[in-house]
């Protein structure tokens, strides 16, 4: 393990590019997507410009938040998401482990397999059929584990689950209108994106995210910070203005400080005079 000496250090190494591993944080990784090369963004090298890192990402980014993405979201269906949302959180338990915060199919899980999977991608979150599919692999903490963690992804014991949500997003609206093998996006294949984009949203638009929500709404006991027994993080919640962006983000930023998604990253020294301690 490396550790580093000091604030221009760190800031360095985080801002310039990185030669990256099969790691998430401190976690090696197995199963990633793949077709006839490496794709899985977190693996991609960025030291040039106009990597292959950056082509695939600037693919991700146009297919999900360009194609259909907007109309989406101002959608009556994605309203309808969002109001049911809201009368979870009225009508169960929200405190830590509680209920609102444990089941698959609604509460805060269930809102955002629906809403990232209707609005980044087209898929039906109405229909009980695309539930179906999704929730074997995107509910809960445990399944990941066997998705993409060393050693238990290793068995494969979800792969046909994974390649199901595969064939949806490779057959879904944000992907109809997708053209192959373009130099700016990598020279990407629909297939190549659809099996990327199962995987950033087990990992990333649906862990990360639903652990961030856990805790700035106070459904993940945080670890040991001063004051903490004289702080209820629901009721503070409960009290922000959700107009005072602001306020909203740095209550977010303060949470996530106290107890962040990814709880460590990687990154591989590239250059050797920076002033590195070993541990």
């Amino acid at each position: 393990m490396v550790s580093i000496s000091d604030y221009e250090v760190v800031e360095a190494t985080l801002l310039s590019g990185q030669r990256r591993t099969q790691l998430l944080g401190a976690q090696p990784l197995t199963n990633l997507p793949y077709v006839d090369r490496e794709i899985f963004h977190l693996e991609l090298s960025n030291l040039e410009v106009n990597s292959l890192h950056e082509k695939v990402a600037a693919c991700f980014k146009h297919y999900m938040f360009c194609e259909g993405f907007s109309e989406r979201m101002k959608s009556e269906k994605a309203a309808r998401l969002w109001t049911q949302l809201a009368e979870d959180y009225k009508t169960m338990p929200h405190g830590p482990g509680d209920h609102f915060f444990k089941v698959n199919d609604s509460g805060l899980h269930g809102f955002f397999i629906r809403y990232f999977f209707y609005v980044m991608v087209g898929l039906d979150p109405e229909d009980p059929e695309v539930m179906k599919t999704l929730l074997p692999v995107m509910k809960g903490d445990v399944p990941i584990a066997f998705e993409y963690l060393v050693p238990f992804a290793n068995l494969g014991i979800l792969n046909g689950a994974i390649k199901q949500i595969d064939d949806r997003i490779y057959s879904s609206p944000a992907l109809s209108d997708f053209t192959e093998g373009e130099e700016r996006y990598g020279k990407m294949s629909k297939l190549e994106l659809a099996r990327l984009t199962t995987c950033i949203f087990r990992m990333a638009a649906i862990t990360g995210t639903f652990q961030l929500a856990k805790s700035i709404t106070g459904g993940l006991k945080l670890p040991p910070y001063k004051d903490m027994d004289k702080i209820d993080i629901p009721a503070l919640w409960d009290k922000l203005d959700l107009k005072d962006d602001v306020a909203l983000r740095n209550f977010c930023y303060e949470a996530a400080r106290l107890h962040p998604p990814v709880s460590s990253v990687h990154h591989v020294a590239t250059v050797t005079r920076r002033p590195f301690h070993l541990l």
